[in-house]
């Protein structure tokens, strides 16, 4: 039996096969591989259908699901303490940001309060999978009148 794969095209996965299409003699069984990528969060389920060349019979249908999930990052130590800082002087800690997963993590670092006096070097990236990198948290008090 002559078969060929039509993957649907909704962009939430891609699908690949080296074996798209081919033959399965009869009476016989054949592992086909096929990958499957991830390209949304979330579940998604998707229908591929396996069509036979020749046949009058509608196609199978194989009912694809997985869960996509985002990068796994963790910080470390999970709380910064300056203390007492004096006015007008910068004060640095560090802090790591590790990137757990096989993909890579976009990160941005911000303030709740639009005139803080802390900042972070750098402020924005990516993490790589599975490394990790050090922040700079700078605390810069300035009590100077308006």
């Amino acid at each position: 039996m002559r078969y060929q794969f039509l993957y649907p095209r909704s962009g939430r996965l891609h699908f690949h096969s080296s074996e798209r299409e081919g033959v399965i003699e009869s009476n016989t069984t054949q592992d086909i591989p096929l990958t499957i990528t991830v390209k949304q969060l979330g579940d998604i389920a998707e229908k591929v259908e396996i069509h036979r060349i020749g046949a009058r019979d509608a196609p199978l249908e194989l009912q694809v699901s997985a869960t996509g999930t985002g990068p796994v990052l963790f910080i470390d130590p999970s709380e910064l303490r300056f203390g007492t800082i004096s006015v007008l002087d910068e004060h640095t800690q560090i802090l790591s940001l590790s990137n757990e997963s096989p993909i890579p993590a976009v990160f941005h670092c911000e303030s709740e309060k639009k005139n803080s006096c802390f900042s972070c070097v750098p402020n924005s990236g990516i993490v790589e999978p599975h490394t990790s990198i050090d922040i700079r948290v700078i605390a810069k008090l300035n009590d100077r009148l308006k």
